[in-house]
């Protein structure tokens, strides 16, 4: 029997105008995003569902974070879907410097 699913949890987070190299699974360009109440910028290898990222704009948004049972292998163990964007401010500089 599969348990059922867990509720989505409310995150508040800021996504950076520039997206930067990462290494996960394959080299790719991930979002920069410094959680709620986190004064670090980290990043961040996941899909948002509903959101498409645009270059030289900084976001704030506020998204669902639901528990992915069983997670695939080498995948993330959480699903993010966009519930609204919060604000989104033009931005020259990359915000992690």
């Amino acid at each position: 029997m599969r348990d059922p699913p867990q509720a989505a949890v409310p995150l508040t987070m800021d996504i950076a105008a520039q997206r930067r190299r990462c290494v996960g699974e394959a080299v790719q360009k991930c979002l920069v995003v410094r959680r709620d109440g986190d004064t670090a910028w980290t990043n961040f290898y996941d899909p948002i569902e509903g959101f498409t990222h645009e270059t030289g704009y900084r976001y704030r948004v506020l998204l669902e974070r639901q528990v992915v049972p069983p997670p695939a292998a080498e995948g993330s163990s959480f699903r993010y879907r966009l519930v609204r964007i919060l604000s989104r401010e033009r931005e020259q500089e990359p915000s992690w410097r």
